[in-house]
């Protein structure tokens, strides 16, 4: 299946070099015993569903496509045993991914490119972008090169943030322009992309629940500072605590969770790239 498809940086080199700005003023984590991980309720659920998927598949190697500062190389080399590679853009994010990976004692490589016009040598079992697509204007074409370093019979993992219920809400109420940097994109939509790339065994779950940690703190503090300062600033943050540490109690003990299209966050999709054989049945 060819797609010809032109493609479109959301802002071109000024959108490169606002994410070079952005890691520039990150330091490094300790992110080797995976507790940011497991104190987060979507996270924990993240986890939960790539256990699902992946658990049953002999998979040894996974590309995380926009690493950024390496936590999630770390997840899948710590969780499921993977050797792990990482591309990103931003020479920041490539130096703290590197210091992040060797904090964790974690083996992995870390190419700095585009990898939308830079080659990286070989194929992996697993593909991972997280939050990565909702920056491009042209998302599907951003998933079929993630094909191309995908090996056949390997899954293609997406988990971004969902235009869907609160989050769109909070964004459309305090920062609407963020909705020109993004592409919405709900399950529906997701869906169809990866039923266009013909993968298989597709699943696509919206994950989360309500949660502070979505509301844009600093636009809300631009143009409501009252509201920052005496509710969200001091109340917001314990909260946020509260709630999360109240849906994993739920979760934990009675395997009860509150997510759904109106109120998660993100969205997780899943789906195989077919073997050869698959291709002629």
């Amino acid at each position: 299946m060819a797609l010809n498809r032109t493609f479109f940086i959301s802002k071109g080199e000024k959108e490169k070099i606002r994410w070079e700005e952005n890691w520039s003023g990150v330091s490094s984590g300790h992110y080797e015993d995976l507790n940011w991980d497991f104190k987060n309720y979507a996270f924990r659920l993240f986890d939960e569903h790539c256990q699902n998927y992946l658990n049953k598949k002999r998979y040894t190697t996974l590309l995380d496509m926009g690493s950024g500062d390496g936590r999630w190389m770390i997840y899948f080399a710590k969780r499921f045993g993977y050797k792990v590679a990482g591309i990103d853009y931003s020479h920041h994010a490539c130096v703290l991914c590197a210091k992040n990976l060797k904090l964790a004692k974690v083996d992995g490589e870390v190419f700095t490119a585009d990898f939308l016009h830079q080659e990286i040598p070989g194929q992996f079992d697993v593909v991972y972008l997280g939050g990565v697509i909702e920056h491009y204007q042209d998302p599907l074409f951003v998933l079929s090169k993630a094909l191309t370093y995908l090996s056949p019979g390997g899954t293609l993992i997406n988990w971004i943030p969902t235009s869907n219920g609160l989050s769109n809400f909070y964004v459309r109420l305090f920062d609407f322009k963020q909705l020109k940097r993004v592409v919405p994109i709900d399950g529906q939509k997701m869906e169809e992309w990866y039923d266009i790339l013909e993968l298989k065994k597709i699943e696509i779950h919206y994950n989360g629940s309500f949660s502070l940690n979505m509301f844009p703190i600093q636009k809300i503090k631009t143009r409501t500072p009252a509201l920052h300062d005496f509710f969200i600033f001091p109340v917001g943050g314990m909260l946020n605590k509260t709630i999360n540490e109240l849906l994993i109690l739920l979760h934990k003990y009675l395997n009860f969770r509150i997510e759904g299209k109106l109120i998660s966050p993100f969205l997780i999709a899943f789906g195989i790239k077919q073997e050869k054989s698959d291709e002629r049945s």
